[in-house]
């Protein structure tokens, strides 16, 4: 299931020196903030890292500009995920993810990321890759 636009909203995406610079805001409203948890809602880890490859899909498919085209990328292995701060939906926060490729080799890529927001980190991940 695709997280954008069901969880979350894009409101740029840039390229820069630093790497891919996507800024979004959490939908309070999701399906699953009624799961996880009613009262209290917090973003799960895996839609933290899903909402990664997702973001890094749509660069590189913007990059293009190929509307028609798409990129699909599996997650082969989480090197490592490190949850520092709940993402908490609400409010006016906007969340930066900021995404550095690297060739893995065997036609994988590894997706180095770290998700901010008033420049206080919540999560660093580290993703391998591979197109499908």
């Amino acid at each position: 299931m695709k997280l954008l636009n069901h969880l979350y909203s894009i409101d740029t995406i840039a390229q820069s020196d630093e790497g891919i610079i996507c800024t979004i805001r959490l939908i309070a409203g999701s399906p699953i903030y009624k799961a996880h948890f009613p009262m209290q809602p917090i973003t799960p880890g895996a839609c933290v890292v899903q909402m990664a490859v997702e973001l890094y899909q749509r660069s590189k498919v913007e990059g293009l500009r190929s509307k028609a085209g798409s990129m699909q990328l599996s997650i082969v292995k989480v090197k490592s995920a490190k949850f520092l701060h709940a993402m908490i939906p609400g409010g006016d926060r906007v969340f930066r993810y900021l995404i550095k490729q690297k060739t893995a080799g065997q036609g994988e890529i590894q997706l180095l990321v770290v998700v901010t927001s008033d420049d206080v980190p919540y999560a660093k991940l580290s993703l391998v890759c591979k197109e499908i």
